[in-house]
């Protein structure tokens, strides 16, 4: 018994074309063929066979775009699967966290639950056609937990989440009050460890990095907007007009005034 739920419209964010499942082990096979979507598989029972790499449960497999595959089940033990199927560009990044063999692509899971509780959901949401956001949602649910998978947790790849964390903070934060102390205490790390992983990433301590980030952004206001220099100022960061003032001057040479009227005398 095979099962789908289809999105209708589009979301900004990641588009989600379709999620199915079959709830009974599958033994039909998928003759080689032309695959022209982002496409990963689940198995959450069972065990079968991509393009000749065996995938069992707690396993699953990636498919790209223009790629020719054959999969099918073990006819001794056949899997269940949970599929996800996108065209959205913005899966190829994504496809990039699921860290599978780079000439297989198959790759390897530790929340069998998760995904069999999403098969659940998707059993009684399907047949039906859903809000673009249902299927994000659903896929999120399981793809959130790749982040956590004890599989791939080494210290390198926790540091490079710690960094990634820390600069999606920034930049969404960097209009209000922002300091180390606090990236340090939402990540349950100590200062000096959050300095050096974030400085061998990006080449800057945090502070500096924080102080470059609301500096661009304060020039791309005065160069774009009509916002008064204490409204850019209050715009990055800084309520403090005179200590915005000094900072932009340190950085540039001149102050923010001055750098709105070298810009408008180039135009």
């Amino acid at each position: 018994m095979t099962l789908n739920m289809y999105a209708s419209g589009d979301t900004p964010l990641l588009h989600i074309r379709c999620m199915g499942c079959n709830r009974l082990p599958d033994t039909v096979k998928v003759a080689p063929m032309l695959r022209n979507s982002y496409i990963v598989h689940y198995v959450v029972k069972g065990r079968g066979f991509y393009n000749g790499s065996p995938v069992e449960r707690g396993q699953g497999f990636l498919i790209y775009p223009g790629q020719m595959v054959e999969y099918h089940a073990d006819p001794q033990d056949p899997w269940e699967l949970l599929w996800v199927v996108s065209e959205d560009p913005n899966m190829a990044p994504l496809f990039q966290s699921y860290h599978a063999d780079s000439v297989s692509q198959v790759f390897s899971y530790d929340f069998v639950p998760a995904v069999s509780d999403t098969m659940d959901t998707l059993v009684m949401l399907t047949r039906t056609v859903q809000r673009p956001s249902v299927l994000l949602e659903l896929f999120l649910r399981i793809w959130n937990h790749h982040d956590r998978d004890p599989l791939r947790t080494t210290a390198q790849s926790k540091a490079q989440t710690y960094v990634e964390f820390a600069l999606d903070y920034i930049h969404t934060n960097y209009q209000s009050p922002v300091s180390v102390e606090d990236l340090a205490e939402l990540l349950g790390v100590s200062q000096p460890y959050l300095f050096r992983i974030f400085k061998a990433v990006t080449g800057k301590s945090p502070k500096t990095y924080l102080g470059d980030y609301r500096l661009l952004q304060a020039k791309k206001l005065l160069a774009e907007t009509k916002l008064t220099v204490t409204e850019v100022a209050n715009s990055v960061g800084y309520p403090d007009v005179l200590a915005f003032s000094r900072f932009f001057s340190q950085k540039e040479g001149v102050s923010p005034r001055a750098y709105r009227q070298s810009i408008t005398n180039s135009i």
